[in-house]
């Protein structure tokens, strides 16, 4: 189960208190990191991440080849949106961020963070998160951070949707199948967790210490639930709009691992 005295949802909306870092933290050296994103991205294979072998392993991405690296990370949800307001379904949608999410972020503690990177969704209402907390920063767009496509469930309510069968379907299913013309949950897990090795190896090959991840809360969950240490399941870990979990990531002989700051 999450344990919620070893996790800590950063933010003004949970935390009343700034987590800080303790120590220092080592630069790390890496390779290219560029990852084609596929829509058959969970059967074995081949990636580009530095010419190392990644597979699928109890939904848990592992990296063959050994060394040992840290990196302090910020994995934040972007700002609220209208749709979000509104308790919809928002994937594909590329709607804006509303003024009152925008000038709560001006106003954000994570302003302070201090990121020499910056890898975001292109999704407007990321692009918008990240420009307002790290004006001065690289921003790294990358695709595989983009949120699940809902198909025909898209910027739809469960009103909307509660007496259609095949939504009912997906519910039971915990979200794993594809949305009826949508992107099923297991490629979306898989592909935001190669999309995240990517960015891991990208700031390996720059020697940067501090990333920052503007992103979905789908996204996050599917990264938190394959390398959060304690394990929790894949809902455990939503997050509301505009807060972050604060984690340093760490590398053993075989994979990554997050744990809490």
């Amino acid at each position: 189960m999450w344990r919620t005295s070893r996790w800590r949802r950063c933010g003004s909306i949970l935390a009343g208190k700034r987590i800080k870092c303790s120590g220092q933290t080592p630069a790390c050296s890496g390779s290219s990191a560029v990852v084609r994103h596929r829509r058959a991205a969970d059967r074995v294979q081949w990636s580009d991440i530095g010419g190392q072998r990644i597979e699928r392993n109890d939904q848990t991405l592992e990296v063959s080849g050994k060394g040992v690296g840290r990196l302090e990370i910020l994995l934040l949800r972007h700002g609220k949106t209208q749709g979000n307001l509104e308790r919809r379904y928002v994937g594909r949608t590329d709607e804006p961020l509303l003024a009152s999410a925008a000038a709560e972020l001006a106003r954000s503690e994570y302003r302070d963070f201090g990121p020499e990177l910056v890898c975001a969704s292109p999704m407007l209402r990321c692009r918008q998160t990240a420009e307002i907390l790290f004006p001065e920063c690289r921003l790294v767009i990358c695709g595989g951070l983009r949120e699940t496509d809902f198909g025909a469930f898209e910027y739809k309510t469960y009103g909307d949707l509660k007496d259609n069968p095949a939504y009912q379907a997906w519910i039971d299913s915990g979200g794993t199948a594809a949305a009826s013309g949508g992107e099923s949950g297991m490629d979306f897990r898989m592909r935001c967790r190669r999309a995240f090795l990517a960015c891991l190896r990208r700031a390996e090959m720059r020697g940067a210490q501090k990333i920052a991840f503007v992103t979905h809360g789908g996204v996050i969950m599917a990264v938190m639930e394959a390398f959060a240490r304690p394990r929790a399941d894949f809902y455990s870990w939503h997050l509301p709009n505009g807060s972050a979990y604060r984690v340093c990531a760490m590398k053993g002989d075989s994979t990554w691992f997050l744990e809490n700051l």
